[in-house]
């Protein structure tokens, strides 16, 4: 299959009309007034938004997902959602978008072209080019998010009142800042994980952890200038003092709203079953095959349970080895590799439990929510999940909690649901479906964003 990438600044006729602008903006740059929150001295007139992040075309991400070792699903699910949950609430939004593509030679792509399309959601999106290598890579990832956000920004009156920015990633709020400034607008940013606490145990070069250092820096820094603040866990929004003096939000997650009838899932459902040659009823965990996963954890207690538990993986990690083999060894531990998100949703739903085993005790566990909780619990299957500082004390009424996380533990918390309890367990479960259509879909939690970005007309609207 063929696309029909458009390169920007390759196709420009004129490159200085691009310059000179930008030049002009950053020796005129004025600061934003700052106000608080609910002051009510920034009006905006319509509610449109320019959305800078990684939400690329739908084609774009599928073509140049086929070279990545580390698929990028939960995160493009959560940025898509977002922008779900504005649109939901009214806000036009446009976005402007990066592929997050390792760099060169993790993934062997150079250039990434510009390419203009639809997103999952039918819209109109961008993705943005540029030269995949260590260094050039921020630097053209920043120059051709501040071209398109001048395109994007110069149209007058019809130009979005509001820039949100998706991760701390130093090219995208670097371009943020900037354009925020030139046009006078706000700027806020969502933030997923905190920059510090990323590639946690992987092992790079010193240098490579230098100039990680500076980006780090960098972008805390830029940060500083945004309106507003949005974070994944309470624990994030406070981790910074500087912050403490802007609007302040959290947003831990957003459910997925199926739009499938019961009959075609069901039938999709025994399809996937048939497909790895399972059936209804078992011990599922879909992620990163780590340690502090409590992936050890799991396989040690399907092995006590031979017999009375099936447990089925998928995924790929640092244990990925170790689970090979136990699967190999033991016929109750079932190893089916990476699959497909939907093949992954398809197996949640028709599995016995779904565990979030994660150990605790890690610092940055209080910055971190674990993004399947909310798919898992969206399934109205029964969810075994240990007890993290991330997670909002709202959701373990929902859950069944380990509070012992070890393999005894484990045993003994599968046990106690099992059987003759699973009846109540299933109770829980419909709650847990209930708690995330009622209050976690993308109109829900998207009006969480709307209300710090846009509280006038919110409450216009809504009187």
């Amino acid at each position: 299959m063929k696309f029909d990438f458009l390169t920007e600044w390759e196709n420009s006729a004129s490159k200085g009309a691009v310059l000179l602008p930008w030049l002009r903006g950053i020796l005129h740059l004025r600061a934003i007034p700052r106000s608080p929150c609910d002051s009510g001295k920034i009006v905006f007139e319509k509610k449109r938004l320019l959305h800078l992040g990684f939400f690329c075309p739908q084609a774009y991400f599928e073509f140049h997902d086929k070279a990545e070792k580390n698929h990028q699903y939960a995160a493009r699910k959560l940025e898509s959602r977002i922008v779900e949950g504005l649109r939901k609430n009214d806000v036009e939004v446009e976005t402007i978008g990066l592929y997050p593509a390792r760099i060169f030679p993790r993934n062997r792509t150079i250039l990434l072209r510009a390419f203009k399309g639809v997103d999952a959601q039918g819209q109109q999106a961008q993705a943005v080019g540029y030269i995949n290598v260590p260094l050039l890579s921020h630097l053209s990832r920043t120059f051709s998010i501040l071209k398109a956000g001048w395109y994007a920004l110069r149209r007058g009156s019809q130009r979005p009142s509001a820039i949100l920015v998706y991760s701390l990633h130093t090219p995208l709020v670097l371009s943020a800042t900037v354009l925020s400034k030139w046009f006078h607008i706000p700027f806020y940013i969502y933030i997923p994980d905190l920059p510090q606490y990323m590639n946690i145990g992987s092992k790079r070069s010193w240098l490579f952890r230098f100039l990680k250092k500076i980006d780090t820096l960098l972008v805390l820094s830029l940060s500083d200038q945004a309106m507003g603040i949005i974070g994944i866990t309470s624990g994030l929004v406070q981790s910074r003092p500087s912050w403490n003096s802007k609007c302040m939000a959290v947003l831990e997650g957003v459910a997925e709203l199926s739009e499938e009838s019961a009959e075609v899932l069901k039938q999709h459902d025994a399809e996937v079953l048939h497909k790895y040659g399972l059936e209804k009823g078992f011990l599922f965990y879909a992620g990163g095959l780590a340690e502090p996963y409590g992936v050890g954890i799991l396989l040690e207690a399907a092995k006590r349970l031979a017999g009375q538990v099936c447990l089925v993986l998928c995924g790929a990690g640092a244990m990925e080895g170790d689970v090979r083999r136990a699967a190999s060894e033991h016929v109750y531990i079932r190893y089916l590799g990476s699959i497909p998100p939907e093949d992954v949703k398809a197996l949640s739903r028709k599995a016995s439990f779904l565990v979030n085993a994660r150990i605790p005790g890690d610092t940055y566990l209080r910055y971190s929510f674990p993004s399947k909780l909310l798919e898992y619990m969206n399934t109205g299957v029964p969810v075994i999940s240990s007890r993290l500082p991330g997670i909002p004390q709202e959701y373990y009424e929902h859950l069944l909690v380990l509070d012992d996380v070890t393999v005894q533990g484990l045993i003994e918390c599968l046990q106690r649901n099992m059987g003759a309890n699973y009846a109540s367990s299933r109770l829980v479960a419909k709650g847990a479906f209930a708690f995330c259509q009622q209050r976690k879909l993308p109109q829900q939690q998207g009006r969480i964003l709307v209300e710090m970005i846009f509280p006038d007309l919110l409450r216009g609207s809504f009187q």
